[in-house]
């Protein structure tokens, strides 16, 4: 009997063991949080004495279980933006891209990472987003960073193309000799396109324009003149070309449209970014000499001078103020005493291409406050004369045109403002009720109201005044359909 139990307690031991390692089995092939828990069994004797199993009490407390963890991914909504996605570079030419995260966890505390592929750096290589061209081809260059598990990043593709060879042989010339204020620029190469560069200091040349030609022409100030021409080839520029240089004895002024109005200030004022005088730019001493350079509005009513101009100092700094801040208002520059030579008028309109149906052609050059007078045809215009005139004031500039005289009349009646009618004489018009004609009477008692300035101050509301012989010689010896162009001599 005593042996029995003995072997009863030994068997008891032994299947606990193997319940034990079952379990334990379980727990290492199965995630516990998934998976539930079997209960746990024993053996024990009845009061008969034999095995039964019972099972065990669970000893684990509900706290102790393991949370359940989110799946990899499924919470991320981050990504990152780059400045560009796409950028052209010229070979040695760098780029810097800036990365913004996006909707990033307020916790982050990870960096963003720069790659590029290749990775080799034989296209391009890259260091906290700076972009340096190594050589001809594309590359793909990332930005990516860690957030939780998940890598999140964008990618800009970088096209590296070798330069255009940069144009030879840049020459600088007037046609006739220095006195000559027409100019042009030559060069020689292959290209999209050619950006010419002007200055008057040679380390400082600025972009003035670009053309699909090798040459380009247009009519300078006096003064010494620095110019270099840059290749345009698949978007990349190539190099500067040699700079070359001409110097101008020609006396001819800023131009008028330009810059029209200057005078000193009446007190220590404010000028501001903004027609609204928004945006404090800098505080002017009393007696700050300026150049104004706009107005506000862009259309000024009844014919009066603007409430406010853009104006720039002689240190170059800009902003707006108002009109009646400047001593003794704002009077117009004159250029009476300069023009161009009779080559450069020549050379000027046949260069480009105008043509008109008889044999006169009419170029109006608000810089120097003249209509000069060419015979011939297209491509053959000679210069014949000049008239002095008077063009549109500050509030009613003069627009360019390119138009032609389309009817006479001999006196034209108007109105002022206060309802006293004027009248002209001799007007031939030619665009938009824009035409050339005398100064003016009162038609009350036929005093003259105004003539034609003398100074080159431009004064009208759009029209052409003229001398009273000068207009009466146009109405009678220039026909309809005569080509007028009324245009400030640049290249463009």
């Amino acid at each position: 009997m005593r042996n029995k139990t003995t072997h009863a307690k030994l068997l008891s031991l032994l299947l606990t063991l193997v319940m034990v390692l079952s379990t334990v089995v379980v727990f290492a092939e199965n995630d516990p949080v998934e998976q539930p828990e079997e209960p746990m069994l024993s053996t024990e004797q009845n009061e008969s004495g034999q095995s039964v199993t019972v099972e065990e009490p669970d000893q684990t407390a509900p706290e102790q279980i393991a949370p359940v963890e989110a799946k990899k991914g499924e919470t991320i909504s981050a990504s990152i933006e780059l400045s560009q996605t796409s950028v052209n570079l010229r070979k040695g030419a760098s780029v810097t891209l800036t990365a913004t995260p996006k909707d990033f966890p307020e916790d982050w505390e990870g960096e963003i990472s720069w790659s590029s592929t290749p990775s080799d750096d034989s296209i391009v290589s890259v260091s906290d987003g700076v972009v340096t061209a190594n050589a001809s081809g594309t590359a793909t260059v990332k930005a990516s960073a860690m957030v939780g598990e998940d890598e999140v990043y964008a990618e800009c593709i970088v096209t590296v193309i070798e330069p255009p060879a940069a144009p030879i042989n840049v020459a600088a010339s007037t046609r006739y000799g220095s006195n000559d204020n027409g100019l042009t620029v030559s060069w020689q190469g292959t290209a999209d396109q050619f950006i010419v560069l002007r200055g008057t200091n040679p380390s400082n040349l600025a972009e003035y324009t670009r053309t699909n030609k090798n040459s380009v022409y247009w009519l300078e100030n006096k003064g010494t003149f620095y110019y270099a021409v840059k290749a345009v080839k698949g978007g990349v520029e190539s190099d500067l070309s040699n700079i070359a240089s001409v110097s101008i004895s020609g006396n001819i002024l800023t131009n008028i449209e330009d810059l029209v109005w200057y005078g000193h200030t009446k007190k220590k004022v404010s000028i501001y970014k903004t027609a609204k005088l928004k945006g404090k730019v800098a505080t002017l001493p009393k007696g700050t000499y300026v150049i104004a350079m706009g107005k506000s509005p862009a259309k000024v009513k009844k014919f009066k001078q603007p409430s406010k101009v853009l104006v720039m100092t002689s240190d170059g700094r800009v902003g707006w103020l108002k009109y009646n801040q400047l001593k003794g208002g704002v009077k117009a520059a004159t250029t009476v005493s300069y023009d161009f030579t009779k080559s450069a008028v020549e050379d000027f309109v046949n260069s480009h291409g105008y043509s008109s149906p008889n044999k006169y052609l009419i170029w109006v050059s608000p810089r120097t406050q003249r209509a000069y007078l060419l015979t011939g045809k297209k491509g053959q215009w000679k210069y014949s004369r000049n008239f002095r005139v008077t063009t549109g004031r500050f509030s009613h500039l003069t627009k360019p045109y390119h138009s032609a005289i389309s009817q006479k009349k001999a006196k034209v009646f108007m109105v002022t403002e206060k309802g006293k009618r004027y009248y002209y004489k001799y007007a031939s018009y030619f665009a938009s009720g824009v035409s050339f004609h005398t100064g003016t009477w009162w038609k009350s008692n036929n005093k003259v109201r105004g003539v034609m300035n003398s100074k080159g101050v431009p004064q009208t509301f759009g029209c052409l005044r003229m001398a009273n012989g000068d207009a009466e010689w146009i109405y009678n010896n220039i026909p309809i359909n005569t080509t007028v162009i009324v245009k400030k001599d640049a290249y463009h």
